[in-house]
């Protein structure tokens, strides 16, 4: 099974934080975004012990559009 994960890093210092979006105890972080993710899919099969709907959940994931929109102050 194929799920949506959202790689962020705020900063160069910080670690990348794995998410799953619609999920959000869904969770982790490593030093690459390689390591995020492989993070992520360790703590999703143990919260699978703890929460047994967690595949269900996961199988319907909504629909996602990224886009950037500008938010820039206007000038009058």
């Amino acid at each position: 099974m194929e799920i949506p994960v959202l790689l962020e890093q705020l900063s160069e210092e910080d670690n990348w934080t794995a998410t799953v979006p619609y999920v959000p105890e869904c969770i982790s972080e490593g030093e690459t975004p390689e390591s995020a993710v492989k993070n992520l899919v360790e703590a999703i099969a143990a919260l699978s012990t703890v929460t047994p709907d967690i595949y269900t959940r996961l199988q319907n994931p909504p629909h996602y559009l990224l886009t950037q929109v500008d938010i820039s102050p206007k000038s009058t």
